[in-house]
């Protein structure tokens, strides 16, 4: 397993907004999804989204993204009370995720594309495909989670993930990254924040592509907690 610094992230922000009945998650695109990407940042044609992103803070006891995004997967009913109560009671139950996103290679061609694109120059798309195969694989997944109220930014690696497949077998990243946000967040009692970059492989173990990605999640604190969260996957390219 790999791990590194990251110095860019999706090609938009990390929470969007984000629409469409007719997408799902493309594990390997050609040059007609390409295409269509990239005539989006061109606007010769629609926009479309390449990335899916969800907010796992919580407002008068529940996440606000609705009450199925997050579910117990280890420990008892108590863990999941303990979030959406105490969601900011990190000195007592550590630290916890605020966000989260998943995007494949379509977010690389719509970064190739608007960088393209400001700089007065095209992109074919088969130039676009090129460039997002040669940064992530096909099958290939990356996951960004934003990550609130660590004692120290080394307790970053501290926290476990996975996925389930689609025989509930375990999935672990393959490669760890953190983005260049990484900042203490002063107050009563100084506390770290950021955003890690998980890169998973699906080659062997595929996901449903049009369901949602059941992630696996145990922070650094020492308990037997454990939460699934589903994110889905057909919201985008």
């Amino acid at each position: 397993m790999q791990r590194s610094k990251l110095v860019f992230g999706l090609s938009g922000c990390l929470i969007l907004s984000l629409a469409g009945s007719a997408l799902a998650w493309l594990p390997k695109l050609d040059e007609s999804a390409a295409k269509a990407i990239v005539d989006g940042v061109y606007r010769r044609g629609p926009d479309v989204p390449t990335s899916s992103s969800l907010s796992l803070n919580v407002k008068n006891g529940a996440f606000e993204a609705g009450s199925d995004v997050v579910e117990v997967y280890g420990g008892d009913a108590k863990c999941l009370s303990d979030w959406q109560t105490k969601p900011n009671s990190y000195a007592v139950l550590g630290s916890r995720p605020s966000a989260i996103a998943v995007a494949g290679q379509s977010d690389f061609i719509k970064s190739a594309a608007l960088e393209a694109r400001d700089n007065f120059k095209t992109l074919t798309a088969a130039g676009a495909l090129e460039i997002a195969r040669s940064r992530l694989p096909d099958n290939h997944l990356r996951v960004f989670m934003k990550i609130e109220g660590l004692e120290k930014d080394t307790l970053r690696d501290a926290y476990q993930v996975g996925v389930l497949d689609n025989n509930n077998k375990i999935v672990a990243p393959y490669r760890i990254n953190f983005l260049d946000d990484w900042a203490v967040n002063t107050g009563a009692r100084a506390t770290w924040g950021g955003t890690m970059v998980y890169y998973f492989d699906f080659s062997k173990n595929p996901v449903d592509s049009s369901g949602s990605l059941k992630f696996l999640l145990r922070t650094e604190a020492d308990s037997d907690c454990a939460y699934k969260i589903n994110i889905n996957l057909a919201t985008f390219k």
